[in-house]
């Protein structure tokens, strides 16, 4: 499912040419959208969608909020550009507007590369048939985004690197900084299971992504030890929600505000709810 961005000042895509790419520089095709009035029927929004070119497909999602209901989902285009054109557009239904942004790069119809592209690299690729000893050489010479990378290749580099996950116990968030979030995600993907302690200042354009991955993935999390800001009092909630094995939570340069603190007593720690003798609070 696709995944809906809640702010427009975290746009992670660009134009080219009357295109548009992710951040990973993977051409849109697929869009969602969040917020459509909800009494809308698909056949409506697949008329609106079909203004700027033809639609393949179309997925609508309810949610039911505080009693209220708001429509999302996605919608592929057979052709680039319209999808560009409709990204570019404002989108308004019965007189509410909505926002429309692209798909997660992993969920473009290219995110593995175009038909084209698989018919100019026919026949094997000279680097496998290096044995797993000089692939490992070869990854431990790159940095974190470009062996993540190198991993999303094929099965095998991914099993190459997924092989070191025992040694990834203690995750220093800068160093996603400058990653983006199909690079998050692979990492959450191949270590998340084996990570114990996360360190470091919760800072990137991201957060919120962030925050879910730690959710999702990190089952193991025992300590987080993280320098703080305004960002982090927004997921914090999210971030340690289902964390049964945590037991230590620092908080240095405390920049969050009570609502977020209040949050706390909702969590369940090992020894039971809201078991606070286990957790350290540094404010």
């Amino acid at each position: 499912m696709a995944y809906f961005v809640s702010s427009t000042t975290d746009q992670n895509y660009y134009f080219e040419d009357s295109i548009a790419y992710t951040e990973d520089h993977i051409r849109v095709r697929k869009l969602c959208w969040c917020d459509a009035p909800s009494k809308l029927e698909e056949s409506t929004l697949c008329s609106h969608f079909a203004e700027f070119g033809h639609v393949l497909q179309i997925q609508t999602v309810r949610f039911e909020m505080d009693a209220s209901m708001f429509q999302s989902g996605s919608v592929l285009y057979a052709n680039d550009k319209d999808a560009a054109r409709a990204l570019m557009s404002t989108h308004m239904l019965n007189g509410v507007i909505f926002m429309v942004q692209p798909s997660d790069s992993w969920e473009q119809p290219d995110a593995y590369g175009t038909p084209e592209e698989e018919v100019n690299h026919q026949g094997p690729s000279p680097i496998l048939a290096l044995n797993d000893d000089c692939l490992e050489h070869i990854m431990a010479k790159l940095g974190l985004q470009d062996r993540l990378r190198f991993a999303r290749s094929c099965l095998r580099f991914r099993a190459i690197l997924q092989a070191s996950a025992s040694l990834h116990t203690s995750l220093d968030l800068i160093q996603f900084r400058r990653l983006t979030v199909w690079d998050i995600r692979d990492y959450f993907q191949l270590f998340g299971a084996h990570i114990q302690t996360l360190i470091g200042d919760f800072e990137t354009e991201h957060s919120e992504r962030l925050a879910e991955f730690i959710r999702d993935y990190c089952s193991s999390l025992r300590s987080i030890q993280v320098i703080c800001n305004p960002q982090l009092g927004l997921h914090l909630h999210t971030m340690i929600a289902n964390k049964s094995q945590l037991e230590e939570l620092q908080l240095s340069n405390s920049d969050i505000d009570d609502e977020a603190l209040f949050d706390l007593q909702d969590l369940s720690f090992a020894g039971g709810a809201s078991d606070y003798s286990r957790s350290v609070y540094n404010l």
